[in-house]
């Protein structure tokens, strides 16, 4: 089978399982998307074949369309809503990165976008201490992320 089909199988099957249980599965978006077709580097984008799954999967398998970086356009916002997914729209740290691609999103969605998701790569605990206590992070980059979602959240 190829790395596509292997991906959307192994996702179709968790989905119907958490399905039966009343629950939704979300997966990252990424390896949904062709690095060839769009101008997204290595890691936003598929570059060994699985993007395929994209017209595999399930279209009740929730799509976080996530991008760390200032773009002039999210093509990813328009792929997966056109290809039939709900998705969230997931910026990381940066404030402007962050506002340019929910703005985007924005003016691309036709009902398919249902939320943020904020993503981390710092722990969540540390996250969440300075968030709702003002401890001071640890970790380098916790500041930036606390600081721009507390500015997406006013």
């Amino acid at each position: 089978k190829s790395k596509a089909e292997l991906i959307a199988n192994w996702i179709n099957t968790i989905n119907e399982h958490v399905k039966k249980r009343n629950g939704k599965v979300l997966i990252w978006g990424d390896r949904l998307l062709s690095m060839k077709e769009m101008e997204y580097d290595y890691w936003e984008a598929s570059k060994n074949g699985t993007e395929g799954a994209l017209d595999l999967l399930s279209r009740d398998v929730i799509v976080c369309d996530w991008h760390y970086y200032m773009r002039e356009k999210y093509e990813s916002v328009d792929v997966l809503g056109n290809a039939g997914f709900e998705i969230y729209v997931c910026p990381w740290r940066d404030m402007e990165s962050a506002e340019a691609f929910l703005n985007y999103a924005k003016e691309h969605d036709k009902g398919h976008i249902k939320g943020v998701l904020a993503t981390t790569w710092c722990g969540s605990g540390e996250l969440a201490r300075r968030l709702l206590y003002g401890e001071q992070a640890k970790w380098q980059h916790t500041e930036q992320i606390a600081q721009t979602i507390e500015k997406l959240l006013k």
